[in-house]
């Protein structure tokens, strides 16, 4: 729930691959000061990650928040060949 708030809903962590299958991503918060992020999803057994870059906030709800607008104006998926599902 926490990262579908942050993401701006359930539909704004949908993501497709390049083979066409859709999955749900999320952010892992990592580093010695919890700021380090890293886009993540599952497929075939094994987790993609994509490091996103350093993130700090005072909270680990805005962190996840400024995460998730980083990835989108970044460009991070696109960057991969991926496409959101909800742009």
């Amino acid at each position: 729930m926490e990262q579908d708030k942050a993401a701006g809903g359930t539909g704004r962590r949908l993501l497709r691959t390049r083979s066409g299958e859709v999955f749900t991503a999320s952010l892992s918060i990592n580093g010695k000061d919890n700021n380090r992020l890293v886009l993540r999803f599952k497929t075939g057994g094994h987790t993609v990650q994509r490091p996103i870059g350093i993130v700090s906030a005072p909270t680990r709800f805005e962190t996840l928040r400024l995460g998730w607008l980083k990835i989108r104006e970044e460009k991070i998926a696109e960057q991969n060949q991926w496409e959101w599902v909800n742009p």
